[in-house]
């Protein structure tokens, strides 16, 4: 009787546990609803060629890709550098501004962010890494401000797949 007991507190102290931090995490999922919708999108749209894995998402709660969290309400984004001495890097950015007048401060400090980070890399970048950066895309939809930098094109089925997902 006394054990029956001792495992049914132990038991009850599992669940309580499990359910708050399952709490937590349905909060964070929903927080990134619109910019994980369009980055899942996009990881959709390019398949096994998308260079990006889970470990390559940006987690810092401060400044990402040089934009200042007071900027916006929610952040999806992933970075890789591949390559030895000549280099790729590859960038997505997905952001809803808090405000309308906060889109063309995400803008600036993309482009910012996209010049020093050239800048910086210019010796070490591959003829794949110039083109990257040469056809970054930077843009909004509604509230939602991207940036794309995946492919040595145009960066168009990125956009479209963000764009369908917002």
């Amino acid at each position: 009787m006394v054990k029956s007991r001792k495992i049914i507190s132990i038991l009850m102290a599992i669940i309580t546990l499990m359910s708050a931090f399952s709490f937590g995490t349905t909060t964070a999922l929903a927080a990134e609803k619109g910019a994980a919708k369009a980055y899942a999108a996009v990881s959709k749209s390019y398949g096994k060629a998308f260079p990006f894995s889970k470990d390559d998402k940006i987690t810092s709660k401060t400044r990402v890709m040089g934009v200042s969290s007071k900027y916006y309400s929610e952040v999806y984004a992933a970075s890789k550098t591949t390559g030895g001495r000549k280099q790729s890097q590859y960038n997505i950015f997905i952001a809803k501004a808090k405000s309308k007048k906060d889109i063309k401060k995400i803008k600036s400090a993309l482009e910012n962010y996209l010049e020093n980070e050239e800048d910086s890399m210019s010796s070490y970048l591959s003829d794949t890494g110039k083109k990257l950066y040469k056809n970054a895309k930077i843009a909004s939809k509604g509230n939602y401000v991207y940036l794309v930098m995946i492919d040595t094109d145009s960066n168009k089925k990125a956009t479209k797949a963000i764009k369908n997902a917002l």
